[in-house]
């Protein structure tokens, strides 16, 4: 079975020719090289009224969106309250030690207290 992936333009040449011209589903499917199974899904979507379709894409557009909320949440709510303070000393340790700024001459909180002496 093959997962070729058919151009809309080729999808609605092939619907038309059945729709407008008069073959048959298996005519076209023998032609083009294209399964029954696919003309058949393709005449489905193409009969769809626009509505229909434009709300089918958009929620086929918002379903990885989704996941990747509902993986983002479930990582939140396992993560533990040692894991979550863990995290913000890190943070803290690093601001207060390592970080560079440039008003300390490209220094690090830690390098420019050891040039002053402190």
């Amino acid at each position: 079975m093959s997962s070729q992936r058919y151009p809309e333009e080729c999808r609605i040449e092939a619907v038309r020719q059945i729709t407008e011209h008069g073959y048959t589903v298996a005519d076209v499917s023998r032609r083009l090289g294209v399964s029954t199974h696919s003309l058949y899904k393709w005449l489905q979507l193409h009969q769809m009224p626009a509505a229909m379709l434009s709300q089918q894409q958009s929620q086929a557009e918002e379903l990885p969106r989704l996941k990747a909320e509902l993986k983002r949440v479930t990582e939140e709510r396992d993560t533990t309250i040692e894991q979550f303070i863990e995290t913000v000393d890190s943070y803290i340790r690093w601001y207060n030690e390592k970080r560079i700024k440039i008003s300390l001459g490209g220094r690090s909180p830690i390098e420019y207290r050891e040039s002053l002496g402190l």
